[in-house]
């Protein structure tokens, strides 16, 4: 199957996994940041600190999303394109499934073990040599812009983000989230307060299936 990435300097960034956890872990910023701040008053050291270890986890997830995305624009926009032999400008263009692919190296090795295309083995061949090479360049340029290493970072700190949301549920602190959401002040559990807590919940789930939804789509285009 060909690649079904476009050309990076032809198509706007795509939706991706990262994306999808990125947005996850936007809206659990947007939810919980307005509790993080109204900690402190509570008079609970727990989660005081725990507001604390949220807003420095939300800051370094901001500083990675900022380093990763300028990383993200500079491969774009600099990084090597694949070479014509390999777009639907190439010999093998008429196989590719979709617009503004190219071929990569593992599918073209597919491609060669496939003998109902036996015909354009030669090609297939030739155009082998040029997406090994091709890839080279590509990781070369992204070790070189540190593309890897701002990606990896910036799923350490959705991955840290995450932990600290867990810790305020674990603690007990989705009660204060609703509270501030609502309007509520600190009051002792009652029915419309659970009523207040469900709906908060039921509304992070649905801004979660949307961005998947809003993510799955994209990629099927």
């Amino acid at each position: 199957m060909p690649n079904t990435s476009p050309s990076a300097k032809d198509t706007p960034l795509r939706l991706t996994r990262r994306s999808l956890f990125a947005g996850a872990a936007s809206l659990a910023a947007t939810t919980l940041t307005p509790a993080a701040q109204a900690l402190p008053t509570q008079g609970e050291p727990e989660l005081t600190a725990l507001g604390a270890q949220f807003e420095q986890a939300l800051g370094d997830y901001r500083a990675a999303q900022r380093h990763f995305n300028a990383c993200e624009r500079r491969y774009l926009s600099e990084g090597p394109d694949p070479p014509p032999i390999l777009t639907e400008a190439g010999p093998l263009g008429h196989l590719l499934r979709i617009k503004g692919s190219w071929w990569s190296a593992r599918e073209l090795r597919w491609l060669l073990k496939d003998d109902e295309e036996r015909a354009s083995w030669p090609e297939a061949q030739v155009a082998h040599a040029a997406a090994l090479a091709y890839e080279a360049r590509d990781r070369r340029f992204r070790r070189r812009i540190g593309f890897r290493a701002a990606e990896r970072a910036h799923e350490g700190a959705i991955d840290a983000l995450h932990t600290v949301a867990a810790a305020f549920i674990a603690a007990g602190a989705v009660a204060p989230v609703a509270g501030v959401l609502y309007g509520l002040t600190a009051l002792p559990i009652t029915p419309a307060r659970m009523l207040a807590l469900a709906s908060a919940c039921l509304a992070f789930g649905i801004g979660i299936h949307l961005i998947a939804r809003i993510s799955l789509r994209s990629l099927r285009e």
